[in-house]
């Protein structure tokens, strides 16, 4: 993560970051068990997965809270991402229990001669600014798939 940030600097491109974790996570956990919770998780990491760049960088920070690195990304380009990965990530359902699982989002962009530590605890700060709103965030995502015509949830198969 340094030698891309180091490498962008160099070169006068921005590096963007995005970081978020997932809202209730631990009432998943708690209400499901933690099998239910690395499922969450895994649906998570999946959607990640697909929507990011080669170049981009995934980073678990821990528990369910997540560091994505985007070399020669603005602010506008990681909020566009922060934004398509929040829908994705919530119109999908996950398990035979039919939950959606929804992400807060903090993005910044890494100052020139700033240090990573100083960029991800700005970010940090902006996610958990944006945590707060997560039920008013929940409804507009909500809003936001209510516009798409899509299937009833899929069904999966019930373990014993």
């Amino acid at each position: 993560m340094k030698d891309i940030v180091t490498e962008n600097n160099n070169k006068s491109q921005p590096t963007a970051i995005i970081i978020f974790d997932a809202n209730d996570f631990k009432i998943i956990n708690d209400t499901y068990g933690h099998n239910i919770g690395d499922l969450a998780l895994k649906h998570i990491s999946s959607t990640i997965n697909d929507m990011t760049r080669d170049s981009d960088l995934c980073i678990r920070l821990g528990g369910d809270e997540v560091c994505i690195v985007l070399p020669n990304a603005n602010l506008e380009q990681a909020l566009v991402m922060a934004d398509r990965l929040e829908l994705a990530i919530f119109s999908g359902y996950f398990c035979h229990y039919n939950i959606k699982i929804s992400i807060s989002t903090g993005c910044t962009v890494i100052e020139k001669n700033e240090t990573l530590h100083n960029a991800l605890v700005r970010a940090d700060k902006i996610l958990y600014r944006n945590k707060k709103n997560k039920a008013e965030n929940k409804k507009a995502l909500q809003r936001q798939l209510n516009n798409y015509i899509f299937k009833s949830p899929p069904k999966f198969p019930k373990e014993e």
